[in-house]
């Protein structure tokens, strides 16, 4: 008998002995003589079982008498890879039960062999039992492998090639080998064709003329005994000849700091190629510095690549490689090296004809550098202002009067930023028109936001509606009716595309249960990055459009107050979207009057994002502030950003004390240039011109506002971010 089996059956013997479960229980001060009777039965008596495979027993020991000792239970008549498990013992009770699992491995001989389950205890006569185990063979099979499961062959070749692995279990005979799904012009080879071996070398051959592409094929495999096996196989017809790059320019290119500079790359194609080849770019970029490729894919000779320096880019040289990739043919490169500059001085006209006289600044400085250098006084000849600004970084500011108010804005920004100040003011705003139209089945205690132009209006009953200030030219009617205390599964909306109703003009009827109506759709959502104390709301905008009034927003509801960080956001089926539309959600948070923060996100389909919340910015740190009382009351502010903030920094200082007295300073982050936010209020009371009534006096009380705002992307895109977040304090 094979000791793997005597080894598991002793354990169980000694798990019951030490139980108690084969020991009877004896009267105290009586003597028993009986000496006790074991019974050996197993079910079933006999079992067959394949090569490789296994069977359960179960074995049942019944005792009687007054037997206390250990039963050690053994098999005779196994043979070589036989082996037994014994699993689930029961250890209570006069009748005892075990499991005892029967292996057979893949090498033992079939054939017939009779087992003898033994059980012996001292004092006790054996019991036995009788197995008859049958082995049989496993029966004939095949599988089939490939070494490379695709393979790229150019038009007009035969390489590379693939090994076809034949994997064998009782089975020598001859297995006939194809290709199903061959395209035309594409023909197989085996070799052997019918192999008794295991291996065979598959050829396809790919004529001129064949389709270029991908194909699925199937390689087949047919016996007479066995049965029939398949693996799949992809081919990729690639193109013949080939290419290389070349840029124009060649090697470098330079790119000054805020501005874009084209690169054609040049694909020069032999032997007939005429591939679509595929262009990437990699290199290690300063932040800033992007790349980008129109087309990203051609069949033709070129394609052009758009450098852009963003302001605040780093000066310096950052080589990159530029890549093509076909199907079939080795990658090809060519190098470039980005040469990023900083601006030369840029002359500047402001002007303000367009502005009526008390619109127009009262006074208006330059300052030619850093916050360090001086500032100029620049008066304007015919309304325009005309000034020049050589160093890399400056300074605009100027005064607006009211009726008995001031305002002083102070612009900083980099040289390279001037196309950020706004260069005429008072530019003429086109004339909105005004439509007409009907609204119909709106709910009960709903309320119904109906947009048109960009322009809205609200209905509360069905009936005529007129909109005023809309867009003119094509537009869409977006409309939603919700419950007048919130969003709910009952709301619906409306849209109605390409509209040209002309000023006065009729919209027709908003039917918010006919054609063009739906029922919302609802999604989960969660926020991170909040904190205790917060008051946090929903909103979601709607934009559609395309042309001149392409992404033009529609309001769907607002100032949802929703606590905690899950909330619940409506919006319009995927069934009833356009590729141009995009939903657009804005969430507000605010604590007491102390900070605010926003977040504006673009995206396409309203799809739940509880795995991936919408991230709140930063709070902002509190600033550092000095303060001069002299000759006017000016704040000093200094803050580190976060990254996040990349489009802009800004404080706001009302006066409390005389109402009319503010001042708006702005920082640009090609300014900021990754360092500290610093908001310092100059002093003008030198310059001609100035006075200094129109700035907040020494003892005054200031309340500040500083806001730092952040873009990704443009509006309309999925992943178009947009962030601000603001503290507030007084001094």
């Amino acid at each position: 008998m094979s000791s793997s089996i005597r080894t598991s059956l002793r354990a169980w013997s000694v798990l019951l002995a030490t139980t108690g479960s084969f020991a009877a229980g004896c009267s105290s001060g009586t003597t028993n003589t009986d000496p006790g009777v074991i019974a050996l039965s197993i079910t079933p008596t006999s079992a067959t079982i394949q090569q490789g495979a296994s069977a359960p027993v179960a074995a049942t020991l019944t005792r009687s008498g007054s037997f206390t000792g250990i039963v050690n239970l053994t098999v005779t008549g196994a043979p070589t890879g036989v082996t037994a498990v014994v699993s689930n013992v029961q250890t209570t009770g006069a009748v005892t039960t075990a499991t005892v699992t029967i292996n057979v491995d893949a090498a033992t001989t079939p054939g017939a062999y009779p087992l003898v389950v033994h059980g012996n205890g001292t004092g006790v006569t054996e019991a036995t039992a009788n197995f008859a185990l049958t082995v049989t063979a496993l029966p004939s099979s095949y599988s089939l492998s490939l070494s490379a499961a695709a393979l790229s062959i150019p038009q007009g070749g035969n390489a590379p090639t693939t090994t076809v692995t034949i994997t064998r279990v009782n089975f020598t005979g001859a297995v006939t080998l194809g290709v199903t799904g061959l395209p035309a012009n594409v023909t197989a080879a085996f070799v052997p064709a019918a192999p008794t071996t295991n291996t065979s070398v598959l050829t396809l051959t790919v004529g001129a003329a064949a389709a270029l592409g991908n194909t699925n094929l199937v390689v087949t495999g047919t016996t007479t005994t066995a049965g029939n096996q398949n693996t799949p196989l992809t081919l990729t017809v690639a193109p013949a000849g080939n290419f290389s790059l070349t840029t124009t320019p060649a090697s470098s290119v330079g790119v000054t700091q805020g501005t874009n500079v084209p690169v054609t790359v040049n694909i020069v194609r032999t032997g007939g190629n005429a591939s679509d080849v595929a262009l990437t770019a990699a290199g290690t970029l300063p932040t800033g510095l992007t790349l980008a490729f129109l087309p990203t894919s051609t069949t033709t000779n070129a394609s052009v690549l758009t450098v852009t320096a963003a302001v605040g880019t780093a000066v310096g040289s950052y080589p990159i490689v530029i890549h093509g990739n076909t199907a079939g043919l080795a990658e090809q490169v060519v190098n470039l090296t980005i040469n990023v500059v900083a601006p030369s001085g840029i002359n500047i006209d402001v002007d303000v004809s367009a502005c009526s006289v008390s619109d127009r600044p009262a006074w208006v400085a330059l300052q030619d550098g850093s916050a360090a250098a001086p500032w100029t006084v620049v008066t304007p000849v015919a309304n325009v202002y005309h000034f020049t600004i050589a160093q890399s970084t400056g300074g605009v500011a100027y005064v607006h009067l009211g009726n008995g108010t001031s305002t002083l804005n102070i612009y900083h920004l980099a040289l390279s930023e001037t196309g950020l100040y706004p260069h005429t003011f008072c530019p003429a705003i086109p004339p909105g028109i005004t439509v007409n139209g009907t609204a119909a089945n709106l709910a009960t205690n709903f309320v119904g936001t109906i947009n048109f132009g960009g322009a809205t209006k609200t209905v509360l009953a069905d009936g005529a509606f007129q909109i005023t200030g809309a867009k003119s030219g094509v537009n869409d009617v977006v409309a939603y009716m919700k419950p007048a205390g919130g969003v709910g599964t009952a709301d619906r909306g409306f849209i109605n595309r390409g509209l040209n109703p002309g000023d006065n003009g009729s919209l027709g009827t908003v039917d918010f249960t006919g054609a063009n109506s739906f029922a919302a759709i609802s999604s989960g959502a969660t926020v991170s990055g909040g904190v205790g104390g917060e008051t946090l709301s929903q909103a979601m905008r709607y934009y559609t459009g395309t042309g001149a009034n392409a992404c033009t927003g529609a309001s769907l509801y607002g100032g949802l107050q929703f606590t905690g960080s899950s909330f619940t956001v409506y919006g319009v089926p995927a069934a009833n979207q356009v590729a141009t539309d995009f939903h657009s959600i804005f969430l507000s948070v605010t604590n007491g009057t102390a900070t605010s923060r926003q977040l504006q996100e673009d995206f396409q389909g309203l799809t739940a994002r509880t795995a991936s919340p919408f991230v709140l910015p930063s709070l902002l740190p509190t600033p550092t502030m000095a303060t001069a009382t002299a000759p006017y009351k000016r704040l000093d502010l200094s803050v580190t950003l976060a990254p996040e903030f990349n489009s802009s920094a800004s404080v706001i200082q009302v006066d409390q004390t005389t109402p009319g007295r503010d001042i708006f300073l702005s920082l640009t982050p090609g300014y900021i240039n990754g360092g500290t936010a610093a908001f310092l209020v100059p002093d003008f009371s030198a310059l001609a011109g100035w006075n200094n009534a129109w700035a907040p006096a020494g003892a005054d009380q200031i309340q500040w506002i500083l806001t730092g705002v952040g873009t990704t992307l443009s509006a309309c895109q999925d992943g178009h971010r947009f962030v601000a977040s603001s503290r507030s304090g007084t001094n």
